[in-house]
């Protein structure tokens, strides 16, 4: 399994909790910086996704050290799933 880095933003517009997926080399406060969300992230951390003998599994865990935010990992676990298309 390879893990990313992942942060989750309120939309201004629409109020729904979007999330961004990004390299690992990648800085959490640099990438919400350049999409102008630092005050508005709301979660941030890692992501792992691979697969395992049940099939495909995807998960948010950890914390982002630059932005000082934690994951809320159920949460940002089933934005995720969202995202990827398992719900």
């Amino acid at each position: 399994m390879k893990d990313t880095k992942y942060i989750v933003y309120e939309d201004e517009n629409t109020g729904i909790e979007e999330m961004i997926i990004f390299a690992q080399t990648m800085q959490h406060y640099d990438v919400a910086h350049q999409l102008g969300v630092v005050d508005i992230v709301r979660g941030a951390g890692f992501v792992r996704i691979g697969i395992n003998r049940k099939g495909m599994i995807a998960e948010a865990y950890g914390k982002s050290i630059s932005l000082n935010i934690p994951s809320r990992e159920d949460k940002d676990t089933l934005i995720l799933h969202r995202v990827l298309g398992f719900i």
